[in-house]
Parts: structure tokens; sequence; C-alpha cells
């Protein structure tokens, strides 16, 4: 089921599920979280009722997929509604992958009000993933002032890595605040921090290489290259998506 959910055919992970004779939490729960995945939502928060009505008790994975599965489908008050059923109704504990999906369905909505009150209410301490959710919603919504106050809790929390100052930086400068995004370059360059670089993998031969964008490095660029030339090829070939192969 999870093979064919991750290779995009749910139809096939529909058929199995449906098919079993027996069906246990894991099963539930990959075909909640399949649906999820997949933009379902609404089938996703069907199979739930089905699964609770069947005698099967959820627990946090269940209400991890449902709340992202609301979060991706904007639907704010119904994942906020399972996420205050977890304790109150189901005695599941909430952990802080629960919190950062509130955070990160309240500021995806454009709620920050609600996202702060939020990380405010937490019984437990938020951690750099909290923060940093509040912060990115800030810097969508150009909050400059919440957006602050997120950054200051989480540069607190690690006070030397880069990319916590690069989100910052670049809320300032959607913002259009230039001197303050003097400063926070200025900061950065006095700790000698910055942002680490995303990177790809690809192994010839038995032997991985990680490679760079536009990197040319290796000893073994050339054969990089022609592999995802050939790889490019063969997805225009097989009608693949526009834009990824433009990247290749």
């Amino acid at each position: 089921m999870d093979m064919y959910i991750k290779c995009g055919f749910l139809k096939y992970s529909e058929y199995i599920f449906q098919n079993m004779s027996q069906k246990d939490l894991v099963t539930w729960n990959c075909m909640i979280s399949g649906y999820g995945s997949h933009g379902n939502c609404i089938e996703a928060l069907s199979l739930f009722n089905e699964m609770k009505n069947s005698g099967i008790k959820p627990d946090d994975v269940t209400f991890l997929s449902l709340i992202s599965s609301c979060n991706h489908a904007g639907l704010v008050d119904e994942g906020y509604k399972i996420f205050q059923s977890m304790r109150a109704e189901h005695g599941v504990e909430p952990k802080m992958e629960h919190y950062v999906n509130i955070v990160d369905l309240f500021g995806r909505a454009g709620r920050l009000d609600d996202a702060y009150n939020f990380v405010k209410s937490m019984t437990i301490e938020p951690d750099r993933s909290v923060w940093l959710s509040l912060l990115c919603a800030s810097r969508t919504h150009l909050n400059v002032g919440l957006g602050e106050l997120a950054a200051h809790y989480l540069l607190k929390l690690e006070p030397d890595r880069g990319s916590n100052y690069v989100q910052l930086l670049h809320m300032y400068g959607d913002a259009e605040l230039w001197e303050k995004a003097a400063n926070i370059r200025a900061t950065m360059k006095e700790k000698g921090l910055e942002k680490t670089p995303g990177c790809s993998w690809i192994e010839l031969r038995d032997k991985v290489d990680v490679f760079f964008s536009g990197d040319s490095s290796s000893m073994r660029t050339v054969e990089i290259y022609e592999i995802l030339h050939s790889i490019g090829k063969h997805m225009e070939k097989e009608g693949g998506d526009s834009e990824i192969m433009e990247t290749i």
C-alpha cells in the first residue's frame, strides 16, 4: 500500500485496503496518510470516521496525517478541531510535530494572531521548528513585528545557525527594510555565517558523488552531467514534466 501511494497509484492502494480481511492501526494510518498526501482531504477525514466506527483507536500518527491534510487543503478550522480532539476525546498527547503543523496551518491562512496565541498557549516549550514556522508565515504575510519576535526566540535557541538569519534577512528584503537587512548581513559576516547551499547526490559505478547547482569541482563532472542529460532526454521521450526537464 505504502509503495503504491508513494508511486502515485492511489487506486491500487484503495483496492488493497478495501479487500483486506483485517485492518489494523498501521493500515488505516497508511491509507489516511495516502489520501492526505494526494490532496484528498475529505476522503482522509471520512476514512478517519470509518476507522473510529470500526473500533480502532487513533494514535499520534493518525492525527499528524489528518492535520497535515487539512493544512494543505486550507481547512483551518477543521484542522484545529482535530488537534483539540486529540487529548480531549482520544487521550492522545500532542507532540511537537502537531504543534508545528497547527502554527503552519494558521500561518498559511494568514491568521497570524491565532498562530502566535496558539504558540503562547503551548503546554510544552516551543522548539526551533515552531518559531521558524511563525517567522516564515510572518515573512509571507509581511508582518515584520511578529517576524522579529519569532526571530528573537529562534536566535536565542540557535544563535549560530546561518539559515535563521537568512529567513530574517529575506523578510526585511521583502518589506524593503534595507537598513535592517544590511544590519543582518553585517551580523552574519561578523559571525562568519552563511547559508548552506542545497546539494544533490548521484551514484556512478557504486560511488556516490555530491554536487551543488552549477558545481564543476568534481573530477567526474563530465560523467555526472552526461547522465543528467540522458535522464532529461528519457523524460522528454516519456512525456515528463517540462519544468523538471528544463532544470535537468
